[in-house]
């Protein structure tokens, strides 16, 4: 499964992930070959891209949940762009609340791992998609860590309101809200600190989510978190880093796997507390049998069992010399550690068409002078 920006897409690419219209109505199944008619819908939802499958990869096996997952995220970003524009107008967000607690309600329990896939996105929706993502992600760890059902609630709902700030920013500025200069940033920093003072009207928001959003706020700045901030900052801290370095950006830079997202976020435990990261983890599918990786000896490889103890560190079985590798075993892992999950599932070899041509071309000049000796 690879991502292609809508203006690379071409007739016969297979969708990797199935497209919903605002009710949760699915438009476009996975598997269906693009037509015409489809990537001008595609453009049309001023989506940056979508998923595709490559030519030689089968379809992905999806469970009736991770397909409920995504028509989910479709119908309530919807949800939440209508409230949060009633933030701003300084209404009371009962709506907003009750988006919270249908997230509690479906992700803030614990339960089995979630496939935690990244949704498509457009420059209208950007903002709102991310921020629906953060505060599932709030509700994931907040779940797997088993706290108490009101805190669990603050910090969804600290996710849900975390970023409105962006969505006072001028239109040219929020066309690129991910890649901001030194200038906007200071823009972002007065439209954020306006939202924050208008939700100090909103009378459903607790005092504990106000004090979350504060925080995380001032860390955005360039503060560091201070010893006494609250858990549910650090939750919303690590959910808001997730979210962000494994999602498409509207620019050039690539996004982080998930592999990769949890490497960084491992560097930084220290900051963001490692019952937290621990949450995460075990809140979300990283390295589970079936997933295709890298390893540092430049050999690929599958992973047939999943460490629950350290997910970094699972069963892997090499595609070439079928070696097992059991990285729980500490010489193992001393010898080769998973690098990264498979950029590629087609490992057709990729023949540079100009060099075939240059040196075709050569042969048969060969052959022609041959021929007349």
């Amino acid at each position: 499964m690879i991502f292609v920006k809508t203006d690379d897409l071409k007739e016969g690419m297979r969708l990797a992930k199935p497209i919903y219209n605002r009710n949760g109505v699915m438009l476009y199944d996975r598997n269906s070959k693009l037509t015409t008619q489809g990537i001008n819908s595609i453009r049309n939802f001023e989506l940056i891209g979508i998923f595709v499958l490559e030519p030689a990869e089968p379809l992905p096996p999806m469970t009736a949940e991770d397909i409920e997952f995504e028509r989910f995220q479709t119908v309530a970003v919807f949800s939440l762009r209508d409230n949060l524009k009633l933030v701003l107008e300084k209404n009371n967000s009962r709506d907003l609340l009750k988006l919270a607690n249908t997230i509690l309600e479906n992700y803030g329990s614990k339960r089995s791992k979630l496939q935690f896939v990244q949704n498509l996105r457009s420059k209208q929706d950007y903002v709102y998609r991310h921020t629906l993502n953060v505060a599932i992600l709030c509700g994931l760890i907040a779940g797997a860590m088993e706290l108490p059902k009101r805190e669990k609630l603050d910090v969804i709902m600290a996710g849900l309101l975390h970023d409105v700030g962006k969505l006072l920013l001028p239109k040219e500025v929020l066309d690129h809200v991910d890649n901001l200069s030194q200038e906007e940033e200071v823009i972002l920093a007065k439209c954020k600190e306006e939202a924050y003072n208008t939700m100090l009207t909103d009378y459903d928001m607790s005092p504990n989510s106000r004090i979350m959003v504060a925080q995380f706020t001032k860390l955005e700045q360039g503060g560091d978190l201070p010893n006494n901030a609250m858990r549910g900052t650090r939750i919303l801290s690590v959910a808001e880093v997730y979210d962000f370095i494994t999602a498409i950006k509207m620019g050039d830079e690539e996004a982080m796997s998930s592999v990769q997202a949890i490497k960084y976020l491992k560097k930084h435990e220290d900051e963001f507390g490692a019952d937290v990261l621990e949450g995460l983890m075990s809140a979300i599918q990283v390295l589970v049998p079936g997933v295709c990786v890298t390893m540092s000896n430049g050999a690929r490889g599958l992973v047939i069992e999943e460490n629950k103890e350290d997910i970094m560190r699972p069963i892997v079985l090499d595609f070439n010399s079928h070696r097992v590798y059991n990285l729980a075993d500490p010489d193992t892992f001393a010898e080769v550690q998973i690098q990264d999950v498979m950029k590629t599932m087609d490992n057709r070899y990729v023949m540079d068409h100009s060099l075939l041509e240059e040196y075709s071309g050569k042969l048969s000049y060969k052959r022609r002078n041959e021929s007349y000796a």
